[in-house]
């Protein structure tokens, strides 16, 4: 029984690539995730809910099946799908399993507006994309919801806010004001590249040790407005420092399969934890 389990959640860890939860993706298709600029999906669907972003900071949960990435995440009008722009400069991410991005700013100059949230992981399969429906609101940073959390082992390199529209020169996320981000990174904001890309991209190499970003996970709430998928996971702080990973997913090309964001990434999360939980009780 125990055996099955493990080889259950070694089956996820292979197939999956990375599957947005917060906010509530537009839609997962695993084996066509390769497919910009949203996967397989309409930007401009606004079924699934919309998520209200603050301006002053909110976040992003996920579950990551690649034990080291580099982070795009970017943001597009719903008027103007094929503009996007970078909302951070690109960060890279070691560990698998949950992993929470806290204080992603928004820019204040599109307060009101609506807009798509793109986030991109370069893996070692190619460029993987997810993509949410938003509203930038004023106000934040917003409260860590409950369910975002990171897994232990999983690090991530400081967030920085990216120009905002009105302020080219600023390092701020937009009108000029200063973001709640601390970063001892000087790099300028990284190109956004929306096309489909299945070649290999090479593995992020992170911070060094003690450069990781301890994610402020202390405050909880329940994330007034959005419109989360349900469930939990343990809470847990990001690790300092580079965290060492055994093991890694393979990137042979999985089955194609469709489902409604909110559903997948509750039972792709339920799955990969029980694997996980089975793994440990074997060992």
């Amino acid at each position: 029984m125990h055996q099955r389990l493990v080889l259950l959640g070694l089956a996820l860890t292979a197939n999956a690539h990375f599957v947005l939860q917060i906010p509530t993706s537009l839609g997962y298709n695993d084996g066509l995730e390769t497919t910009g600029p949203c996967d397989t999906f309409d930007p401009t669907d606004r079924s699934q809910g919309v998520t209200e972003w603050s301006v002053q900071g909110d976040s992003v949960g996920l579950l990551s099946t690649h034990p080291s990435v580099t982070w795009e995440i970017n943001v597009a009008l719903l008027s103007d799908t094929s503009n996007w722009r970078p909302l951070v400069q690109s960060f890279g991410q070691k560990g698998v399993g949950e992993v929470c991005f806290t204080k992603v700013p928004g820019f204040e100059a599109w307060v009101g507006k609506d807009a798509v949230l793109q986030l991109i992981q370069h893996a070692p399969d190619g460029k993987l994309y997810q993509c949410a429906a938003i509203k930038f609101v004023a106000g934040g940073p917003d409260s860590v919801p409950n369910d975002c959390t990171n897994s232990p082992g999983v690090s991530y390199d400081p967030i920085v806010a990216a120009p905002g529209p009105s302020s080219p020169t600023s390092s701020s996320a937009g009108g000029g004001h200063s973001q709640s981000i601390t970063s001892s990174s000087t790099s300028g904001p990284a190109p956004t590249d929306t096309s489909p890309d299945t070649s290999s991209e090479p593995s992020a190499t992170g911070s060094s040790p003690g450069a990781s970003m301890t994610s402020d996970l202390s405050s909880t709430g329940t994330h007034s407005g959005h419109t989360h998928p349900s469930g939990t996971a343990e809470g847990s702080t990001v690790a300092g420092g580079d965290s060492t990973v055994t093991g890694s997913a393979t990137a042979s090309q999985p089955p194609v399969f469709t489902a409604g964001a909110s559903s997948l990434a509750r039972g792709a999360a339920s799955v990969f934890a029980l694997g996980v939980l089975a793994a440990g009780l074997l060992l």
